[in-house]
C-alpha cells in the first residue's frame, strides 16, 4: 500500500546483496570519517550502489565529507555501474540539520526517470529479475523442504552423513546415496 519503502540493513554483509535484488534503487549511506579500513570493507557494497550518500556532513565533518565524496567518486571511476546506463552519483547531506536532503531526493527521482526511460530498460529488467529471483528462491526452498521431510531422507541421511564424516565414504559416493533417497 506504499509507493516508497526504505529498507535498512546493518551493513557489511550478505544482506546488502539480498536487498539489492529486492529494490529499485540501492542507496549506500556512508560516514565522512569512516577511515580507509572501512572503505575497503565497503568496496564490495559500493559496486552494488546506484547512489552513495555521505551523511553527517555537518559541523566539523564538512571537510571530511567532501574529501570522502571525492575519494569515492574517484574509486567509482574504475567500477562498472550496477545499473546499465546509469552513472553512480555521490552526494553529501546532514540528516540532523536537514541539509541537502532535497538534492539527494532529486537524485533518487533522476534515477527513477533515467532507469525507466533508458534504452536498456533497466527498471523493467530489474523488476523482471526480482520476480525471477523470487520464483527461484521459493522453488529452492520448496525443493529443500520437500527433500528433507521425506521419510526415506529422515531415516537414512544421518547414517550417510556420519559415514562420510568418519572418512568411511567419499564425498561423491555419499552425495549419490543421499540424492537417491529422493527417488
Amino acid at each position: 500500500g506504499y509507493d516508497i519503502i526504505f529498507v535498512e540493513t546493518v551493513g557489511g554483509g550478505q544482506s546488502e546483496v539480498a536487498v539489492r535484488g529486492l529494490t529499485d534503487l540501492f542507496m549506500l549511506l556512508m560516514l565522512p570519517n569512516a577511515g580507509d579500513s572501512l572503505q575497503g570493507i565497503k568496496r564490495g557494497i559500493m559496486e552494488l550502489a546506484d547512489l552513495i550518500v555521505i551523511n553527517k556532513a555537518d559541523s566539523d565533518n564538512q571537510n571530511a565529507a567532501m574529501l570522502a565524496k571525492q575519494e569515492i567518486e574517484q574509486a567509482l571511476s574504475f567500477m562498472r555501474s550496477a545499473t546499465p546506463g546509469w552513472k553512480v552519483l555521490v552526494d553529501t547531506c546532514s540528516a540532523l540539520y536537514s541539509e541537502n536532503i532535497k538534492t539527494v531526493w532529486s537524485k533518487v527521482e533522476d534515477f527513477q526517470k533515467s532507469s525507466g526511460n533508458t534504452i536498456s530498460g533497466s527498471f523493467k529488467m530489474r523488476r523482471i529479475k526480482q520476480v525471477e529471483n523470487w520464483l527461484m528462491d521459493r522453488l529452492n526452498q520448496r525443493i529443500l523442504t520437500d527433500f528433507y521431510t521425506k521419510e526415506n531422507v529422515i531415516n537414512h541421511l544421518p547414517k550417510y552423513r556420519d559415514s562420510f564424516l568418519k572418512g568411511e565414504a567419499s564425498l561423491e559416493s555419499t552425495l549419490e546415496k543421499i540424492l537417491r533417497l529422493n527417488s
